[in-house]
């Protein structure tokens, strides 16, 4: 929450300031932080103005950012639904596209804790963001 709340400015573009999940109907907002039980992975969503439809259900689109422990540690941040024109765009240093098996971005663990970790992991979200916010 303090890292949140402290990096907030530049996602208050959009931000209901709630701090919590966006409703539907086009509201975009921050949702609550989840620990997905899968890989205990934490992550949380900022929720764009654009909804879809997938299986006649109707979801916002969304931007998810967060950290895996497993195998090879890494942060990620994974617009949905991706913009397949976005893959290949140049991310912020030590970031990749990872394209097998889930869509989205990556920046390992490893050249975290090589590089300055605050710089490198607030360039990362806000790269993502940047180039996925037109798009949500």
């Amino acid at each position: 929450e303090a890292v949140l709340a402290r990096h907030r400015s530049w996602l208050n573009g959009r931000d209901t300031g709630s701090g919590r999940a966006a409703s539907a109907g086009g509201a975009s907002g921050l949702g609550a932080i989840h620990v997905w039980p899968h890989h205990f992975d934490m992550s949380f969503e900022w929720y764009g103005d654009r909804e879809v439809v997938l299986d006649g259900e109707s979801y916002p689109s969304q931007l998810h950012l967060g950290f895996d422990h497993t195998w090879e540690p890494y942060f990620y941040s994974n617009p949905w639904p991706l913009e397949p024109s976005l893959v290949g765009s140049p991310l912020p240093h030590g970031a990749v596209w990872h394209t097998d098996g889930w869509q989205g971005t990556m920046l390992p663990y490893e050249a975290v804790r090589r590089g300055n970790p605050v710089v490198m992991v607030t360039d990362f979200a806000r790269g993502v963001f940047e180039l996925a916010e037109p798009t949500l």
